[in-house]
């Protein structure tokens, strides 16, 4: 409960009499523009969490047990009866006698001994809290009915969770990645071709499909495969599977992992392979803040730790609205604490790993041949540092730079949203290599291989550049392209394919060298291929599934409203004299009587009452739209010279009979047979989509906050004029409040409520007061 914001200037005659507007500023422009890409794809993904907020509206807020009773969701036994009390004995249809409210007055009665019954039940409030209405009507059985409610509860959690592992499938979280590597060179590149015969070597020319497939090779097939098995709420295992074969040679291992998320934000991973060669890793992630995150990770590359473990450390921290700088650090697993790890592999020449102090010199197998040495792959120490996030409007930035000993490199990497089926990016890195010096002459011969005090040149190593795309084929299908070429590198092309996990990837060596005629057919092909599919088929369809969403969810939208204001028309009738009755008690007592009580957009109304003789005291023709008068169902409700309740998810509308007026006002003045018959270009067009996403915006803002829709969306910047204010703004400026003028012992009070706030009254302080 807050007074409303500083006093308005009487001078001012736009807050004289009437309501102030809140309509969008207006353009200057004359015509009606259409959306640009980045402003659809910010719609689509606001219109799928409004959809997902309408959902869970109608299934937390419609059938609220709650609200029905008015009462907090950890009101105890006590209070549930007393609200039962109160409210059966208000809605008994024994106590109308028209024969229509007395109708209503009886499936109001309904609603309220179902929810008395439920939530005086501790096993059925238990079902009901953790899966809603349908917990209800479930057969499930849940233990002793001696189990404590908080028990109750996370049985029915646990068997819910349950039943919706059966039914999805995708619970199961399934990953898997295939990787072919092909080199296709010889059929795709004329520059190897020129290269070969200055060598002497002749291509025998390909005169059939079969004779094509023999010259292409295979350079890598690697597959993973990963899936997850839920062992409570916040412990899983993983069971993972790879294969890796280059050439003639191949490996494989199978892993299994442990992954605890101690709380939101917060996970521990620990994996190991089962097969030879084993390993051991740590991982830790944790969101510190809405702005800053850290990552560990930490691999043994051996369990009797015969080479120190690596460790990567990394830091995030928000640098701007829009952009994340990022600092990691690794340590490599070439470096040694004192004399340990002094003389692991990882530090010494092959020579050296030959001398008499070498371990594995004299170990054998079981069939007494010398037992092979294992090569432990050198990690350098690095550190890279960067900046990712939004660099402009809807292209998105990655920069980082990398400093190791043997090698540097920076890389820029871009990628602009063309629409919401549809992005292009591109990328470029320089790399630059660290070589001794040829005339630096040893003191030891038997030197470390890190010492840093050797003296190196550094130089440019390669160049290369990608260029590719990504299009979404589905909602769960999504296919890519990319084209990598460069200085000192090969040129490689490809395709990558993903569905709900799984993803199939096909690198292919076009060319071992830079080749101007494959970087036309390989790049330019492919965009305009991708590009004229996602312009002709794609976006169309997708553009149209949106419209018709939009136009489906603001119709839903408008006959729940339809709804609850004929509702709330049948609650005043059937509360009147309730009301009459309660006013003369009260005023003969010199107790609480509401003089007036308005729900909306009231805050005008507060300002004029300052003058006592000016007050307003019943709304205007103009401004019914905005505020509902709510004196009735109030004063109904006082009890004792007391009107208490208890702030409720759903905020003020949670009162039986109470609704949001302001919806009507920001309903979109369009014809809805005139929007379907238009084409999507017709139809998202500045003005028609504001509109709409204006109304829907309001309900999502005003009714309960289950999920924060729009203060975590993208700002829905549909307005066209030079001074342009988001959606989100527009909306916060018109959340509906409460505003209530009353009497108390000889004494006048008012206040503004905000709409999610509890009504305690009387107010022990008070905004004005006045003696009558």
């Amino acid at each position: 409960m807050i007074p409303s914001e500083s006093p308005a200037d009487p001078t001012d005659p736009s807050q004289q009499g009437e309501y102030p507007t809140h309509d969008p500023p207006k353009s200057n422009l004359s015509f009606d523009p259409l959306l640009t890409s980045s402003e659809k794809v910010e719609l689509e993904d606001w219109i799928a969490s409004a959809e997902y907020e309408n959902n869970l509206l109608k299934k937390n807020g419609e059938t609220d047990y709650y609200s029905i009773l008015s009462i907090p969701r950890n009101a105890d036994d006590e209070e549930i009866r007393e609200a039962y009390r109160k409210k059966s004995r208000l809605f008994h249809p024994d106590k109308h006698s028209n024969s229509n409210v007395k109708e209503w007055a009886s499936s109001q009665f309904q609603l309220i001994q179902a929810a008395y019954e439920v939530l005086i039940n501790p096993i059925q409030r238990a079902a009901y809290d953790a899966v809603g209405e349908k917990g209800l009507a479930s057969d499930m059985e849940i233990g002793s009915r001696f189990m404590s409610k908080h028990e109750i509860r996370q049985e029915f959690e646990r068997k819910a969770r349950l039943e919706k592992e059966k039914d999805i499938a995708s619970l199961v979280n399934s990953k898997s990645e295939i990787v072919l590597g092909l080199n296709v060179s010889v059929l795709t590149s004329a520059s190897l071709g020129e290269l070969l015969l200055q060598r002497g070597v002749r291509i025998k020319p390909l005169n059939t499909f079969q004779d094509m497939y023999n010259v292409i090779q295979r350079q890598q097939l690697s597959t993973k495969h990963k899936f997850v098995i839920p062992l409570g709420n916040t412990l899983n295992a993983s069971i993972s599977g790879m294969a890796n074969f280059k050439g003639k040679s191949g490996v494989g291992n199978i892993g299994l992992g442990l992954s605890h998320s101690s709380a939101p934000g917060v996970t521990t991973e620990v994996s190991m392979p089962i097969l030879f060669p084993q390993t051991a890793t740590i991982k830790r992630s944790a969101q510190i803040n809405s702005g800053s995150f850290y990552n560990l990770e930490a691999t043994a590359h051996s369990l009797s730790l015969e080479t120190p473990p690596s460790i990567t450390a990394t830091y995030g921290q928000l640098v701007s609205r829009n952009l994340t700088g990022f600092l990691s650090v690794r340590t490599g697993n070439r470096y040694y604490i004192g004399e340990f790890w002094k003389n692991s592999p990882t530090r010494v020449d092959k020579a050296q790993s030959e001398d008499s102090n070498n371990p594995n010199k004299n170990i054998q197998d079981r069939r007494g041949k010398p037992a092979p040495v294992r090569n432990f792959p050198k990690d350098y120490s690095s550190v890279t540092f960067g900046v990712a996030g939004q660099l402009i409007s809807d292209v998105q930035c990655n920069i980082s730079s990398t400093f190791s000993v043997p090698q540097q490199q920076v890389g820029f990497h871009l990628t602009k949203q063309i629409d919401s089926t549809f992005s292009v990016d591109c990328g470029l890195t320089f790399a630059f290599a660290s070589h001794e010096l040829e005339s630096y002459v040893p003191i030891d011969p038997r030197r470390e291989l890190d010492e840093f005090e050797i003296p190196r040149e550094t130089g440019l190593h390669a160049i290369a550049l990608h260029v590719g795309g990504d299009m979404s084929i589905t909602e769960f299908e999504q296919l890519g392209y990319k084209l990598e070429f460069g200085l000192n590198s090969t040129m490689t092309f490809s395709l990558k394919y993903s569905r709900l996990g799984q993803i199939f990837s096909l690198p292919l060596m076009i060319s071992p060298v830079f080749d101007l005629d494959c970087l036309f057919y390989f790049l330019l092909l492919p965009t305009a291929f991708a590009a004229g599919i996602n312009y002709f088929v794609t976006k169309p369809k997708k553009l149209a599934r949106l419209k018709q969403r939009m136009l489906d969810l603001e119709n839903e939208i408008m006959q729940s409203y339809t709804l609850k204001k004929k509702n709330s028309e049948h609650i005043i009738k059937l509360l009147s004299p309730t009301c009459d009755q309660k006013l003369a008690n009260e005023s003969a007592k010199n107790g609480l009587v509401i003089n007036r009580a308005f729900y909306g957009d009231v805050a005008h109304l507060f300002d004029l009452s300052k003058d006592n003789s000016s007050a307003k005291f019943e709304l205007s023709n103009s401004d019914k739209v905005r505020a509902i008068d709510v004196k009735v169902i109030l004063m109904a409700l006082v009890n004792d010279s007391q009107l208490v309740i208890p702030a409720n998810k759903s905020g003020l509308q949670s009162i039986v009979g109470f609704y949001n007026p302001l919806i009507s006002s920001l309903t979109s003045n369009f014809d809805k047979d005139s929007l379907l018959a238009r084409n999507t270009d017709g139809f998202f067009t500045a003005k028609t989509v504001s509109g709409i996403v204006n109304h829907i915006g309001l309900i999502m803002d005003s009714l309960p906050k289950i999920s924060s829709v729009l203060s975590s969306s993208p700002s829905n910047s549909f307005d066209i004029s030079s001074n342009r204010e988001t959606v989100v703004q527009q909306i916060t400026k018109i959340r509906p409040q409460l505003f209530i003028e009353y009497t108390f012992k000889n004494k006048l009070h008012r206040a503004i409520i905000d709409d999610f706030s509890s009504i305690m009254i009387p107010l022990e302080g008070t905004v004005f007061t006045y003696t009558i």
